[in-house]
């Protein structure tokens, strides 16, 4: 996937210091943020059609890892096309598994079918895919 192909969606980090500036944060999401931050890890919360998620941004060993088993996986289905899509949902399903921390609603076949894409491109873009937060600038 091209970091241009992603969608920009609006996220918010949930602050550390001051998490009323959301506005009133539900018990159980306020419960899955601060395990997460035990655990050391960066939580973002988003809500989609009236669900709550709350995911971390992938860090760089899980990505490594994630794109060589389907870097492999590519190689060994060559130019079968069906195969190459079933593998590139199958990656983004791990992915969106790796990283989700929190739902209102289990993630299985029976969400609906742009819930884990729209997961997969929040999640991409917050670890660090996707447009700088300002251009780059030559120092030279």
């Amino acid at each position: 996937m091209k970091t241009e192909d992603v969608e920009e969606v609006e996220t918010e980090e949930v602050p550390e210091e001051n998490p009323d500036m959301l506005g009133e944060i539900p018990d159980t999401i306020a419960k899955a943020v601060e395990e997460a931050r035990d655990k050391g890890f960066r939580p973002y919360w988003i809500m989609l059609n009236g669900y709550n998620f709350v995911y971390r941004p992938i860090n760089r060993k899980e990505w490594r890892e994630l794109t060589k088993t389907q870097n492999r996986a590519m190689m060994e289905a060559q130019d079968d096309p069906e195969i190459q899509v079933d593998l590139k949902n199958e990656q983004t399903e791990k992915m969106v598994r790796t990283c989700l921390i929190y739902s209102d609603v289990p993630v299985d076949d029976n969400l609906g079918a742009g819930y884990v894409d729209t997961l997969f491109d929040v999640i991409l873009v917050d670890s660090g895919f996707g447009q700088p937060d300002m251009p780059s600038i030559n120092m030279s």
